[in-house]
């Protein structure tokens, strides 16, 4: 169990400016990381930003996961301050295949699949990897769009998830049946789409609606 919260204005003012010390404003990395996000507004969310404001959070507050669906809370609709059912990100992505039809990716992929590899999982379209609470690194290939990989860290969890199969149009999260919207090859971002869709087809990393938000878990 534990509460949720719809990250706030101070808090996407913090991370920018944390942000804009370890990564040079202007430079690649930091671009990738802000784009799509408004911390003025208090909105955006995506994988690179929603990485690096975890990193910053204190010991028991997380951007929500995954497994924090599971845990009995009911997060069926999330609202904002206003009242305002919001869209978000989730600190998970599904590692499905070796190849991804998004090009843009590749470099991030292969980083990826070396890394679970090298752990001794397997994956496929159907057996896919779930992995929560990846860490952010700085990448100088330039043949790397984003500037940027996504590590596994100390306290990142990878599982095999079957429920993310690329035949299957609805999943169970907690008490919630939701309707899956997937694909079949490469890597993808999770993502609410409240209050009944679970997208996990999304490969565009530093792409952010600028209505979405992100919603920090806190244990009891």
């Amino acid at each position: 169990m534990g509460t949720y919260r719809v990250a706030d204005i101070e808090l996407y003012k913090e991370t920018e400016a944390r942000i804009k010390e370890k990564f040079r404003k202007g430079s690649l990395a930091h671009k990738t990381i802000m784009n799509g996000i408004n911390p003025r507004g208090g909105t955006g969310s995506q994988p690179f930003f929603n990485t690096e404001m975890n990193s910053y959070l204190r010991k028991g507050q997380r951007v929500i996961t995954l497994e924090d669906f599971e845990g009995g809370s009911s997060l069926g609709i999330v609202k904002d301050a206003s009242g305002k059912v919001v869209n978000f990100g989730i600190m998970d992505m599904i590692l499905r295949t070796k190849i991804d039809s998004f090009s843009k990716n590749k470099q991030i992929l292969d980083y990826l699949v070396e890394r679970v590899e090298q752990k001794g999982f397997s994956f496929s379209s159907e057996i896919p990897l779930r992995l929560s609470n990846l860490e952010l690194i700085k990448d100088d290939n330039l043949e790397n769009e984003y500037g940027l990989l996504f590590e596994i860290g100390k306290n990142t969890k990878i599982v095999s998830d079957s429920r993310f199969a690329y035949r299957n149009k609805n999943i169970q999260i907690g008490n919630l049946n939701l309707e899956l919207s997937t694909r079949k090859t490469g890597l993808s971002k999770l993502y609410w789409w409240g209050p009944n869709q679970l997208i996990s087809c999304e490969s565009t990393f530093n792409i952010s609606d600028k209505f979405d938000r992100i919603v920090i878990f806190e244990d009891d």
